[in-house]
């Protein structure tokens, strides 16, 4: 079987499992929120059915080598299979958005009145839902009732150009904005409101590409120009070097974790040599105090005396991480150490100005 309707199989196969949570929740007389739940879950599942299928359809229209006569046989069945996958899941849903409107819910009515016009409204002529894009446009009114319930949105941050924060926010990108959008025209448009400076300069005539492909050319040249694994393991490298002294227990774990996510992003570049070397661990220690280097020196030495070979960066990492954990002891750490020698000179000053008169028998 050819891969996308084996893709839209699993969905449905998925999607059937919904049409029985809806049931069981009508059923059982359950919240409105959890009947809403699942009919965003099937709309979800049906929308990409739909999609599998046709993205099959549009590829074998497309293909040359393909027997006409076959073809249209084939495609008489696709249609049938969605009629009546569409008729099954039509009553169900009717039936769950009729629950929805019906029951009463105290928390979805304070909602409504928030947020608009009844839900009653958001069907058709005939208040039923019965296509895939009807449940669409239900459930896209339906979830009005619910947004003054849910909790803030996690703000984007806005993208200026630097190779080193692109991954953080082509991610978030992705998953809170544009997997939410309907096509690559909006996915284009909310992706140029949130660039700015050189990001926006190099995709801002993203617009004049084919519709059906403006977004992804746009993602394109943003991971060319900022998006290279080299170059943002080079900045990051010069960043790790170039990092303030490090002298408390928090800035040394800190100094640490730096460590650690910069030897992840040059791990499959050129730099990955040139972090583990020894010249890397004399530009690393440049950020600690010179009692700190000094420390350092004797523990390389008594390390190369003993494997007869000078440390590696792995052994310089858990020299900071050990160094870290003993100066910020709670007892007997830099902070309380200094906090007693601070005491003791009080006490001292103390004594050598007192006025009281000398003690005489």
């Amino acid at each position: 079987m050819d891969q996308s309707l084996k893709t839209r199989n699993q969905i449905h196969g998925k999607a059937l499992r919904s049409l029985k949570r809806i049931q069981d929740a009508l059923d059982l007389n359950s919240t409105v929120a959890r009947v809403r739940t699942e009919l965003g879950t099937l709309d979800a599942q049906i929308r990409k059915i739909d999609d599998w299928q046709n993205e099959y359809i549009d590829r074998m229209e497309m293909d040359p080598e393909y027997n006409e006569v076959t073809w249209k046989a084939e495609l008489v069945d696709l249609e049938a299979w969605m009629k009546t996958w569409t008729d099954k899941y039509k009553e169900q849903v009717k039936k769950a958005v009729a629950y929805i409107k019906e029951c009463p819910d105290v928390d979805v009515a304070n909602a409504q009145s928030a947020s608009g016009p009844p839900i009653s409204q958001s069907s058709g002529s005939s208040g039923e839902a019965t296509s895939i894009d009807g449940l669409g446009d239900t459930l896209a009114q339906l979830t009005l009732a619910t947004t003054a319930q849910r909790p803030p949105a996690v703000q984007v941050p806005v993208y200026d150009g630097n190779p080193k924060n692109f991954t953080f926010f082509f991610t978030l990108f992705d998953e809170l904005v544009a997997k939410v959008c309907p096509n690559q025209r909006v996915k284009l448009a909310q992706l140029l409101c949130y660039v700015k400076g050189p990001a926006l300069e190099a995709i801002y005539h993203a617009m004049s590409y084919p519709a059906e492909s403006c977004y992804d050319k746009a993602i394109e040249i943003l991971k060319t120009r900022f998006g290279n694994k080299t170059e943002i393991a080079r900045i990051a490298l010069q960043d790790l070097y170039d990092g303030p002294i490090c002298v408390t227990s928090s800035e040394l774990n800190t100094f640490v974790e730096e460590l650690d996510n910069t030897k992840r992003q040059v791990a499959a570049t050129v730099y990955a040599n040139a972090l583990n070397s020894h010249e890397a661990i004399d530009k690393l220690l440049i950020r600690l105090p010179s009692n700190v280097q000094d420390r350092w020196t004797k523990v390389a030495r008594k390390h190369k005396k003993a494997k007869h070979t000078y440390p590696d960066l792995d052994n310089f990492q858990q020299f900071l991480i050990e160094l870290a954990e003993e100066l910020g002891d709670h007892m007997y750490g830099i902070d309380s150490t200094l906090r007693r020698a601070t005491l003791t000179r009080e006490r001292v000053v103390g004594k050598k100005h007192s006025t009281l008169p000398p003690v005489s028998l």
